[in-house]
């Protein structure tokens, strides 16, 4: 076990699932911007044109001391240095982060509608089949020279 996991106990981390919204709307915190999901190919393929064409460059979020075992697990396409607009390919984004349930999903209207249309997206429904993999690895091999905060 790693040094820094040492004494934490499973009792003490929380797993309840959290209600992340203002009024039923997303903040932008960006507490949905993870860097291990699945994706189809298709955006994989528009993510990749989308950063190559805006010239976008991973943003590291972490620096740590032990960062030869240290794995920066936020995307590296969330600028969390700004208050909103955070994501830096947001118009191309996966539908992973499209259908991110900021809302409580006790609400069952709200978690019905999701549904429904996550159901209809071609790109949800082939990346819920599609591995998962290390976003910042696949666009980024190598780590990139990112922007460390």
């Amino acid at each position: 076990m790693p040094e820094f996991l040492q004494g934490v106990q499973l009792k003490d981390l929380d797993a309840t699932p959290k209600d992340l919204s203002v009024d039923g709307q997303c903040t932008g915190c960006g507490e949905c911007c993870i860097n291990v999901m699945a994706m189809s190919d298709a955006e994989i393929s528009r993510i990749r044109a989308y950063i190559k064409h805006h010239g976008i460059k991973p943003i590291s979020h972490f620096k740590a001391p032990f960062a030869g075992d240290f794995v920066d697990m936020c995307c590296p396409f969330l600028d969390d240095k700004k208050p909103a607009k955070k994501c830096t390919i947001y118009p191309v984004r996966p539908a992973l982060c499209r259908y991110f349930m900021c809302r409580s999903i006790s609400d069952p209207e709200y978690r019905d509608q999701m549904l429904r249309r996550m159901s209809r997206d071609k790109d949800m429904r082939e990346a819920a089949f599609a591995p998962k993999l290390n976003v910042r690895e696949t666009f980024f091999p190598g780590g990139g020279a990112g922007r460390e905060y």
